[in-house]
């Protein structure tokens, strides 16, 4: 009898351990490091902003996260690869507001916001225009006045087309009836590099861009509604006469759209939690970033209401692409 006791109990403790174990390896996710493509260079806003929210949802997570930059085209380089991505969790790639919404809808891609499962939007980074600290050009009114006496002949760089930071040029070129000359780099890392060493005049680029360079630049105008906290002394474009629609560079990490449920459900807790900790916003705020952090619904959300306004804004522009 005692014999036969022996025996239930340890069949039982099998059994209790074989449930235990599948739990574990079910809960374990994840079980090795993670990649995460950036698509844009090692360097530029986008880059330094996923690796600092990385750096603390790697503590939560307990494996590390693995950063791959795939620039090229703004982002479409990158992003044209997401249907044959991995959808078990272990890949995930960071989302740019404008950037997913608009691309789709002026140039052929393979992929439009409905290929990204948000995890987190984490910032809304407003757009500038900024010059090297020694350039004749002493304020936005400046810049607009040499636009206007030397149509194309004031060269802008940009991090991209179709970006936000091309966004505004465009925006302002319809309202004040003016040309510039833009050019795209891959990245803001290089369009900086390109504004310091003197290959451009001027430079769209994001405001955390430019308080990294302090005073090696004067930051001209802000694309805010009203002056932001970081930065209050930098006046706004609309104090400066600019009516129209300047939008920021929001930024997040997606998974592909079919990735497992369980583990974007994982994901989407280490992202959040990460994001809401006070070292992390701290740490954000003093590299120059404007904390608009999202959840999953809200930016999905986002991504309907802002395809329609900039939809809109495209059409407006003449940049809509044919429908074939």
């Amino acid at each position: 009898m005692k014999k036969l006791k022996k025996i239930s109990t340890v069949i039982i403790l099998a059994v209790g351990l074989s449930l235990f174990t599948g739990i574990q390896s079910h809960a374990g996710f994840p079980e090795r490091p993670i990649e995460l493509m950036v698509i844009f260079s090692a360097g530029g806003p986008t880059d330094t902003e996923i690796r600092i929210l990385s750096k603390y949802t790697e503590k939560i997570l307990g494996k590390r996260i693995a950063i791959i930059n795939v620039p090229g085209a703004g982002g479409i380089v990158g992003w044209n690869t997401m249907s044959t991505r991995p959808t078990d969790g272990y890949f995930l790639t960071c989302i740019n507001l404008p950037h997913i919404l608009t691309y789709p809808m002026v140039k052929k891609t393979k992929f439009d916001y409905k290929s990204f499962e948000p995890l987190v939007l984490a910032s809304a980074d407003p757009t500038v225009w900024a010059v090297r600290a020694d350039s004749k050009y002493k304020t936005l009114d400046d810049v607009l006045e040499d636009a206007k006496k030397n149509p194309g002949k004031i060269t802008v760089g940009t991090a991209g087309l179709y970006l936000a930071h091309h966004l505004a040029i465009l925006q302002v070129e319809k309202e004040k009836g003016l040309k510039f000359s833009t050019i795209p780099f891959k990245g803001s890392a290089k369009s900086m590099a390109g504004l310091l060493g003197g290959q451009i005049m001027l430079i769209s680029d994001t405001l955390a861009s430019m308080l990294r360079l302090g005073e090696k630049v004067r930051v001209l105008a802000v694309g805010a509604d009203e002056r932001v906290a970081l930065a209050p002394d930098l006046p706004t474009f609309k104090e400066l006469g600019v009516k129209s629609y300047i939008p920021s560079s929001d930024r997040g990490v997606a998974a592909p759209t079919g990735a497992d449920p369980e583990a974007v459900k994982i994901l989407t807790d280490a992202f959040q939690k990460a994001a809401h900790l006070p070292e992390y916003q701290e740490e954000m705020k003093k590299a120059g970033y404007t904390l608009n952090i999202m959840t999953p619904e809200t930016a999905k959300k986002a991504f309907v209401e802002r395809k329609e306004s900039l939809k809109k804004l495209l059409e407006s522009l003449g940049k809509l692409k044919k429908e074939s």
